[in-house]
């Protein structure tokens, strides 16, 4: 096993939700983070179906640490979520609390690097609304740094607020352009009950209300985010990498202007960030931040 779950992250993690969890390297030391972040009515393990497993067996990531948040996706508009995610992004990287690796799993105390760990690196990996919520949340944690540092140079800013700027985001399927809703609405059947799904459709959702596209928040996201990578070249945090799905009936597939994309074949918008022993894309993705041919992309 090269990697003990922590099923309640929250115990460690300040404000994170309940339903969040962590994957620890058994490693006595880790040096890279992957944060994911699950889409509008998702949840921090069946969006990632999978993907765990691939972390178990590969060797590459022996040395990464893996968490997946859950957030309150339906319930609270984009900016509270960003907000939210911004803060535990900043409680894992680059050092975590020391208590996360001095936790009980089951009957079992682990004592996993107790005198902590620092990264030198952090991913992030967002699906559909996760995307938009990741994007907003690195515009957040890219202003603190601007303003601690007291100039608009990216040489001025403190080393404490480098995740903004050397993170990787790597995103599936975001609704960073809208969301088709009538679609997204016939996801939801699946998903919620009845008199929720109701609710949602009434205005009962304000990030439903968001995905719509053209909505301000969304436009002014493009806005800031395309003017701020002009003006920082070097952030990679702002030129996200996007994996698309080819029968996508949920967002429309539209790159920001600095944006590197890809489309995987025969996926559809729930199906592209799920990978198997057999369809392996999406973790290809994940690993390495493009796709070729042989991957089953265009």
């Amino acid at each position: 096993m090269s990697h003990i779950d922590f099923p309640k992250l929250n115990t460690s993690i300040r404000h994170v939700s309940k339903g969040s969890y962590g994957m620890l390297a058994e490693a006595p030391e880790a040096d890279h983070a992957v944060i994911f972040v699950h889409g509008f009515g998702g949840n921090p393990f069946k969006t990632w179906a999978h993907m765990q497993d691939l972390i178990r067996s590969d060797d590459n990531w022996k040395g990464t640490d893996a968490f997946f948040v859950g957030y309150d996706s339906i319930r609270e508009d984009v900016m509270l979520s960003a907000r939210y995610v911004a803060r535990i992004i900043s409680q894992i990287y680059p050092k975590p609390p020391v208590s996360l690796f001095r936790a009980n799993v089951g009957r079992t105390n682990y004592q996993l690097r107790p005198d902590g760990t620092s990264y030198k690196s952090v991913d992030l990996v967002g699906h559909s609304l996760g995307g938009v919520v990741l994007r907003q949340a690195v515009l957040l944690l890219l202003r603190e740094g601007l303003d601690a540092g007291g100039s608009p140079h990216l040489a001025k800013i403190p080393s404490s607020y480098s995740a903004p700027c050397s993170a990787r985001v790597l995103l599936f399927a975001p609704a960073q352009s809208g969301a088709r809703i009538a679609g997204l609405a016939g996801v939801l059947r699946n998903i919620v009950p009845f008199e929720q799904l109701v609710k949602i459709l009434r205005g009962g959702s304000p990030s439903f209300q968001e995905l719509e596209p053209g909505s301000p928040v969304l436009q002014a996201l493009r806005d800031e985010t395309t003017h701020l990578a002009e003006m920082y070249p070097t952030l990679r945090s702002l030129r996200a990498r996007i994996a698309w799905a080819h029968a996508d009936r949920i967002v429309t597939s539209l790159d920001f202007r600095h944006d590197t994309s890809f489309t995987i074949l025969d996926t559809t918008h729930l199906s592209v960030c799920k990978p198997s022993h057999r369809f392996r894309a999406p973790f290809v993705f994940v690993n390495t931040g493009t796709l070729t041919p042989e991957d089953g992309a265009l």
